[in-house]
Protein backbone atom coordinates (compact mmCIF):
# COMPACT_ATOMS: atom_id res chain seq x y z
CA UNK A 1 0.00 0.00 0.00
CA UNK A 2 1.48 3.24 -0.67
CA UNK A 3 1.62 5.54 2.00
CA UNK A 4 2.00 8.77 0.43
CA UNK A 5 1.47 10.74 -2.64
CA UNK A 6 4.88 11.74 -4.62
CA UNK A 7 5.75 14.83 -5.22
CA UNK A 8 5.04 14.96 -8.84
CA UNK A 9 1.43 13.29 -7.90
CA UNK A 10 0.81 15.87 -5.65
CA UNK A 11 -1.09 18.47 -8.20
CA UNK A 12 -3.42 20.48 -8.72
CA UNK A 13 -5.53 20.10 -11.52
CA UNK A 14 -8.15 23.59 -12.65
CA UNK A 15 -10.62 23.23 -15.74
CA UNK A 16 -13.67 25.09 -16.87
CA UNK A 17 -14.95 25.74 -20.16
CA UNK A 18 -17.03 28.53 -21.77
CA UNK A 19 -20.35 26.09 -21.81
CA UNK A 20 -19.26 25.59 -18.01
CA UNK A 21 -21.31 27.39 -15.21
CA UNK A 22 -18.47 26.26 -12.54
CA UNK A 23 -14.38 26.04 -12.40
CA UNK A 24 -13.04 22.44 -10.87
CA UNK A 25 -10.50 22.21 -8.86
CA UNK A 26 -9.14 18.81 -7.94
CA UNK A 27 -5.69 19.09 -5.45
CA UNK A 28 -3.38 17.06 -3.42
CA UNK A 29 -0.65 20.12 -2.81
CA UNK A 30 -1.77 21.49 1.24
CA UNK A 31 -0.60 25.03 0.72
CA UNK A 32 -3.34 25.13 -1.94
CA UNK A 33 -5.77 22.67 -0.03
CA UNK A 34 -5.68 25.00 3.08
CA UNK A 35 -6.02 28.29 0.71
CA UNK A 36 -9.07 26.89 -0.89
CA UNK A 37 -10.49 25.43 2.69
CA UNK A 38 -9.57 29.19 4.04
CA UNK A 39 -11.01 31.29 1.30
CA UNK A 40 -14.43 28.85 1.69
CA UNK A 41 -15.07 30.42 5.15
CA UNK A 42 -15.20 34.04 3.13
CA UNK A 43 -17.10 32.80 0.01
CA UNK A 44 -20.13 30.46 0.58
CA UNK A 45 -20.41 30.11 -2.95
CA UNK A 46 -17.48 27.70 -3.22
CA UNK A 47 -18.19 24.29 -2.43
CA UNK A 48 -15.72 20.91 -1.17
CA UNK A 49 -17.44 18.75 -3.42
CA UNK A 50 -15.03 15.47 -2.65
CA UNK A 51 -12.63 14.70 -0.66
CA UNK A 52 -10.34 12.07 1.06
CA UNK A 53 -7.03 10.48 0.75
CA UNK A 54 -4.44 8.80 -0.19
CA UNK A 55 -2.26 7.31 2.39
CA UNK A 56 -0.86 10.29 4.10
CA UNK A 57 -1.45 12.03 1.18
CA UNK A 58 -4.92 14.36 1.84
CA UNK A 59 -6.80 15.88 -1.21
CA UNK A 60 -10.16 17.27 -2.03
CA UNK A 61 -12.04 18.36 -4.79
CA UNK A 62 -13.75 21.99 -4.91
CA UNK A 63 -16.29 23.90 -7.00
CA UNK A 64 -16.45 27.64 -7.40
CA UNK A 65 -18.97 30.02 -9.59
CA UNK A 66 -16.89 31.34 -12.54
CA UNK A 67 -18.19 34.59 -11.54
CA UNK A 68 -16.15 34.18 -8.70
CA UNK A 69 -13.35 33.50 -10.21
CA UNK A 70 -10.81 36.37 -10.78
CA UNK A 71 -7.80 35.23 -13.02
CA UNK A 72 -5.62 38.59 -12.90
CA UNK A 73 -5.58 37.67 -9.28
CA UNK A 74 -3.86 34.07 -9.96
CA UNK A 75 -1.02 36.24 -10.25
CA UNK A 76 0.82 37.91 -6.73
CA UNK A 77 0.96 41.23 -6.64
CA UNK A 78 4.23 42.68 -7.16
CA UNK A 79 7.08 41.94 -9.42
CA UNK A 80 8.92 44.21 -12.45
CA UNK A 81 8.16 44.93 -15.30
CA UNK A 82 8.78 42.66 -18.20
CA UNK A 83 11.53 43.07 -20.26
CA UNK A 84 9.86 42.23 -23.43
CA UNK A 85 6.13 42.15 -23.70
CA UNK A 86 4.19 39.84 -25.70
CA UNK A 87 2.63 41.41 -28.94
CA UNK A 88 -0.38 40.07 -29.98
CA UNK A 89 -0.42 36.69 -31.53
CA UNK A 90 -1.52 38.15 -35.02
CA UNK A 91 1.31 40.19 -35.05
CA UNK A 92 3.91 37.75 -33.50
CA UNK A 93 3.89 35.03 -35.77
CA UNK A 94 1.70 32.97 -33.83
CA UNK A 95 0.55 29.46 -35.26
CA UNK A 96 -2.53 28.80 -37.32
CA UNK A 97 -3.84 25.51 -37.04
CA UNK A 98 -6.38 24.39 -39.20
CA UNK A 99 -8.68 21.23 -38.91
CA UNK A 100 -11.34 22.45 -36.24
CA UNK A 101 -13.74 24.07 -38.92
CA UNK A 102 -13.59 28.17 -38.20
CA UNK A 103 -13.80 27.88 -34.62
CA UNK A 104 -13.47 25.94 -31.69
CA UNK A 105 -17.16 25.08 -30.14
CA UNK A 106 -17.64 26.67 -26.70
CA UNK A 107 -17.65 23.23 -24.71
CA UNK A 108 -14.39 22.61 -25.90
CA UNK A 109 -12.90 26.48 -25.59
CA UNK A 110 -11.67 25.39 -21.94
CA UNK A 111 -9.32 26.96 -19.16
CA UNK A 112 -7.09 24.00 -17.73
CA UNK A 113 -4.54 24.72 -15.39
CA UNK A 114 -1.97 22.75 -14.04
CA UNK A 115 0.97 22.60 -11.15
CA UNK A 116 2.57 19.82 -8.95
CA UNK A 117 4.90 19.68 -5.74
CA UNK A 118 7.69 18.55 -8.06
CA UNK A 119 7.04 21.34 -11.30
CA UNK A 120 6.16 24.31 -8.90
CA UNK A 121 5.28 26.01 -11.93
CA UNK A 122 1.52 26.33 -12.81
CA UNK A 123 0.99 26.13 -16.51
CA UNK A 124 -2.32 27.54 -18.12
CA UNK A 125 -3.52 26.76 -21.36
CA UNK A 126 -6.85 28.33 -22.38
CA UNK A 127 -8.99 28.89 -25.39
CA UNK A 128 -11.73 31.02 -23.17
CA UNK A 129 -11.33 34.69 -24.58
CA UNK A 130 -11.74 36.33 -21.19
CA UNK A 131 -8.80 34.38 -19.53
CA UNK A 132 -6.38 35.43 -22.27
CA UNK A 133 -7.09 38.83 -22.42
CA UNK A 134 -7.28 38.52 -18.11
CA UNK A 135 -3.53 37.13 -18.02
CA UNK A 136 -2.09 39.24 -20.53
CA UNK A 137 -2.78 41.90 -18.90
CA UNK A 138 -1.60 41.14 -15.77
CA UNK A 139 1.61 40.08 -17.99
CA UNK A 140 1.97 43.17 -19.47
CA UNK A 141 2.68 44.44 -15.71
CA UNK A 142 4.49 41.95 -14.04
CA UNK A 143 7.71 39.22 -14.92
CA UNK A 144 5.92 36.94 -12.42
CA UNK A 145 3.50 35.37 -15.40
CA UNK A 146 5.41 34.55 -18.85
CA UNK A 147 3.31 33.58 -21.99
CA UNK A 148 4.74 31.23 -23.73
CA UNK A 149 2.80 30.14 -26.84
CA UNK A 150 -0.09 31.34 -28.41
CA UNK A 151 -1.81 29.86 -31.73
CA UNK A 152 -5.31 30.35 -33.79
CA UNK A 153 -7.36 26.88 -34.29
CA UNK A 154 -9.91 28.92 -37.26
CA UNK A 155 -11.08 31.70 -35.66
CA UNK A 156 -10.56 30.54 -32.08
CA UNK A 157 -7.11 31.86 -30.14
CA UNK A 158 -5.41 29.57 -27.73
CA UNK A 159 -2.41 30.58 -25.50
CA UNK A 160 -0.31 29.21 -22.74
CA UNK A 161 1.23 30.68 -19.43
CA UNK A 162 3.73 30.20 -17.00
CA UNK A 163 3.31 31.02 -13.03
CA UNK A 164 5.87 29.87 -11.24
CA UNK A 165 4.52 28.28 -8.20
CA UNK A 166 5.76 31.12 -5.41
CA UNK A 167 4.25 33.54 -7.56
CA UNK A 168 0.93 31.56 -7.63
CA UNK A 169 -1.94 33.09 -5.31
CA UNK A 170 -4.69 30.69 -4.32
CA UNK A 171 -6.29 33.26 -2.15
CA UNK A 172 -6.40 36.21 -4.62
CA UNK A 173 -7.64 33.85 -7.25
CA UNK A 174 -11.44 33.64 -6.14
CA UNK A 175 -13.19 36.57 -5.26
CA UNK A 176 -13.88 37.30 -1.84
CA UNK A 177 -18.00 37.14 -2.19
CA UNK A 178 -21.13 36.32 -0.12
CA UNK A 179 -21.62 35.67 3.70
CA UNK A 180 -18.86 33.78 5.63
CA UNK A 181 -20.41 30.47 6.60
CA UNK A 182 -21.51 29.86 10.11
CA UNK A 183 -19.47 27.11 10.59
CA UNK A 184 -16.45 26.44 9.18
CA UNK A 185 -14.87 22.98 8.73
CA UNK A 186 -11.90 20.58 8.89
CA UNK A 187 -12.59 17.45 7.73
CA UNK A 188 -14.66 15.69 4.66
CA UNK A 189 -17.23 14.31 7.11
CA UNK A 190 -17.88 17.89 8.47
CA UNK A 191 -18.29 19.34 4.94
CA UNK A 192 -20.33 16.44 4.00
CA UNK A 193 -17.41 15.93 0.98
CA UNK A 194 -17.62 12.36 -0.73
CA UNK A 195 -14.32 10.36 0.24
CA UNK A 196 -13.09 7.97 -2.38
CA UNK A 197 -10.56 5.20 -1.21
CA UNK A 198 -7.27 4.38 -2.97
CA UNK A 199 -8.46 2.60 -5.42
CA UNK A 200 -11.52 4.87 -6.72
CA UNK A 201 -8.29 7.42 -7.50
CA UNK A 202 -6.57 4.78 -9.18
CA UNK A 203 -9.39 4.01 -11.78
CA UNK A 204 -10.08 7.67 -12.45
Amino acid sequence: MTKHLTDYERETILNTTDADDYLTIWTAQKPVLRALRNKAKQNQNITETKSGSYGSSPWAEFRIPVTDVSWSGLVKRGGELPTETLIHPENSGATVVSGRGSYVPANERETKAMTSDFANTLVIETYQRKVITALRNKAKASDKITEVASRYEGTTEWAMFEIDGEDASWSGFIKRKGSPRRTSFSSAENAGATAASEQERDAA
